[in-house]
């Protein structure tokens, strides 16, 4: 533990040996949901023309930094198709210092019309080199065509150059020759050991509350340590802070529910707002299979059943620094009547959080969690056989902003996992294994 808190003060210490110049930054937010905008643009032009027009990309917490700024007066511009443009006067008085704002976009009326103009995305090609990485929205999961109503990731995993299923959407992952043990997949930075249901059709994420996904087939960071074939990072947005809000749908294969909305909203604008999430998914195969597959499990339709939960909480201040607390919890069974059982089952949570120092040019990010996933297979004249891992996470992400839109990466990282697994011989011996 020691060791741990000398470390973080290290780092935590860095920011002294680089350069105090003016610092612009700020969060931007939607205004009609209160939720980041994650990936937008902003431009900054100085009223003199001896200084150079600068700028920088918002990142998944919609968050943005612009260092080293000279002593003027600058107009700051953010402009998307999806929203009214935003302009700002932005004076700066002193060479040293930190001006933090915060920018609320508006969703503009039907009637209303704007130039076409460059997207973050766009910019971003030509500042940042991807290698073997492919970034996804909740937009572009839907675009992909996928079984039944429901969008789900698994779609984008099956198409994704370099990756291999076993079925025709999801199942196991085989990316670039590997082996589905050797993929990392994350939740708001909780290691997930199984991200696919039983049937293989579905995954455990709510395509409703995706964010932001980073698929990774090579050429990933340090920070992704612990997997050699590939990264699946994803993030969850936040609760609806402004109103409540819900969804509910329903197909052949499954009916699902959603619902979100603040906790507490903000007095007036720029103070700080609490949310929440929640989002179950239960399969109806066991309730319509029989009369879609009737020749199948003789007569019993599909054996497959699933549930899925998840529920998240967040606390966000005014300036930018938020907490997070978020949990789930997955379920599946496959019953082949009097013949066997196989149960599955995977849970976790966890707290993550952003913090903006006043006075620092630092941005933290941390987070700490824990999962686990377990197997049990009961069948007819043996005794139940079971396996289980599960592990923590404890990790202090730093990003110093440098000019042009470089940035300066590093952090902590501290986790362990265990597992236990339970069979019996041909004696009716038990045998464990344990680590």
């Amino acid at each position: 533990m020691k060791k741990l808190l000398f470390l973080f003060g290290l780092f935590a210490c860095i920011s002294l040996t680089f350069g105090q110049d003016h610092i612009l930054r700020g969060f931007i937010y939607d205004t009609e949901n209160g939720e980041p905008i994650p990936f937008e643009k902003v431009t900054l032009i100085p009223t003199v023309k001896s200084i150079g027009i600068t700028g920088a990309i918002t990142d998944v917490n919609g968050f943005f930094s612009i260092p080293k700024l000279a002593i003027g007066t600058y107009l700051l511009r953010v402009e998307d198709l999806n929203y009214k443009n935003y302009e700002r006067e932005i004076n700066i008085t002193k060479k040293d210092g930190i001006t933090d704002i915060r920018i609320d976009m508006i969703t503009p009326d039907a009637k209303e019309s704007f130039d076409v103009v460059i997207s973050a995305e766009t910019k971003a090609k030509t500042t940042e080199v991807l290698i073997s990485q492919i970034k996804l929205d909740k937009k572009g999961i839907e675009r992909v065509p996928s079984v039944g109503a429901e969008n789900d990731i698994t779609a984008a995993f099956s198409v994704t150059p370099g990756v291999v299923t076993t079925g025709d959407q999801g199942g196991q992952l085989y990316v670039r020759g590997g082996t589905p043990i050797q993929n990392k997949v994350l939740l708001d930075g909780m290691t997930i050991y199984n991200p696919f249901h039983s049937i293989g059709f579905f995954s455990i994420f709510e395509t409703e509350l995706v964010k932001n996904v980073d698929i990774y087939t090579g050429g990933f960071d340090s920070k992704y340590g612990g997997r050699i074939s590939s990264v699946m990072d994803i993030s969850y947005r936040d609760g609806n802070k402004k109103e409540f809000g819900g969804k509910i749908s329903t197909s052949p294969f499954m009916a699902k529910l959603v619902l979100e909305g603040p906790i507490y909203t903000a007095k007036k604008a720029g103070d700080g707002a609490g949310s929440y999430v929640f989002s179950a998914k239960h399969s109806l195969l066991d309730y319509t299979a029989k009369s879609l597959y009737r020749n199948v499990n003789e007569g019993n339709g599909l054996p497959f059943n699933f549930t899925d939960l998840y529920g998240k909480i967040t606390l966000a201040s005014g300036q930018g620094s938020k907490f997070s607390f978020f949990g789930f919890n997955n379920n599946d069974n496959v019953a082949y009547t009097d013949i066997a059982d196989l149960n599955f089952k995977q849970s976790g949570g966890g707290m993550n959080f952003v913090l903006v120092p006043s006075g620092s040019p630092i941005f933290i990010k941390g987070h700490l969690n824990g999962s686990r996933y377990e197997t049990n297979f009961n069948e007819v004249g043996a005794k139940p056989r079971t396996s289980s891992i599960g592990g923590f996470d404890l990790g202090f992400d730093f990003t110093y902003f440098l000019k042009k839109e470089s940035q300066v990466e590093y952090g902590i990282n501290l986790n362990g996992f265990n597992t236990d697994f339970i069979t019996y011989n041909e004696a009716a011996s038990k045998i464990q294994i344990q680590n």
